[in-house]
């Protein structure tokens, strides 16, 4: 809240990078901002590593992270990340991958399923009030199989929220999702450790310049994201799992995304 937060009595006021009021995606410079190094691979996956500096976008601690991506047969794609920090920190990392199954315009008549029972309500800069609400009759409601493009008073309904998966982490992944195109008949299963996962329908993207598949170029709704991760704004509410590292503690989530056909 406010880009605020406090470890052991110790407050942190880092950089309000989202319309100058809230913080987000670690900052200007957060670590999906930055160079990895490479530091393995093989035919089917690829390691790397970053280190982020105490101090780098006003967090505590020096943070080794590893991140490890994986393709595993028949189709799946795997991503494996560790942290550690020398002094207490906030880690809560999410995958920011898009998705479009059939390389239409947009994927607004894709069919979308979200194993979760509630949500986090935000306020208008988008930040969680701490309250975890039912999804029953909501919007937020994607427990059963439908299409994204939902109606709300005549309206397209949006989405850019956390849903609530469970209260903590798993030791295992788990299944948090599911994506379906009726025109390609490509499916995809979303499993992770994470409690929660942000779901984007992608309502505020901007055309990307680099061409796609076949040399489609994505804007507006282009892709949708499934973001399993922590629930935002965790330091500032007891009742979510903590994002707080210390040291002696390694950060871990597993993440994958299997796709199939049928």
């Amino acid at each position: 809240a406010d880009g605020r937060f406090a470890i052991d009595g110790h407050e942190y006021q880092l950089e309000r990078n989202e319309g100058g009021r809230t913080h987000l995606h670690g900052g200007k410079n957060g670590f999906g901002s930055i160079p990895w190094r490479l530091v393995d691979h093989d035919d089917a996956s690829a390691t790397l590593a970053l280190t982020s500096a105490d101090g780098d976008e006003g967090y505590p601690g020096r943070v080794e992270v590893t991140c490890r991506y994986v393709i595993e047969a028949p189709a799946t794609f795997r991503f494996e990340v560790a942290a550690t920090t020398d002094a207490p920190t906030l880690v809560n990392l999410a995958q920011h991958s898009y998705f479009n199954l059939d390389a239409s315009d947009d994927i607004l008549d894709h069919e979308v399923q979200v194993f979760a029972d509630a949500y986090t309500p935000v306020n208008d800069a988008l930040v969680p009030t701490g309250e975890i609400r039912s999804v029953d009759g909501t919007d937020y409601d994607l427990r059963g199989m439908g299409p994204i493009r939902r109606m709300a008073d005549g309206k397209r309904f949006r989405y850019d929220v956390n849903m609530v998966v469970a209260m903590e982490r798993a030791a295992e992944p788990r299944p948090v999702a599911r994506l379906r195109s009726p025109k390609s008949g490509v499916t995809l299963a979303v499993h992770s450790t994470e409690p929660g996962v942000q779901f984007y329908d992608g309502n505020m993207m901007k055309t990307i310049p680099v061409p796609g598949l076949d040399g489609q170029r994505y804007a507006l709704s282009g892709g949708c994201c499934f973001e399993p991760q922590l629930f935002p704004d965790a330091p500032n509410h007891p009742n979510f799992q903590t994002s707080v590292l210390r040291p002696g503690e390694t950060y871990r989530q597993v993440t994958w995304y299997g796709f199939s056909r049928g």
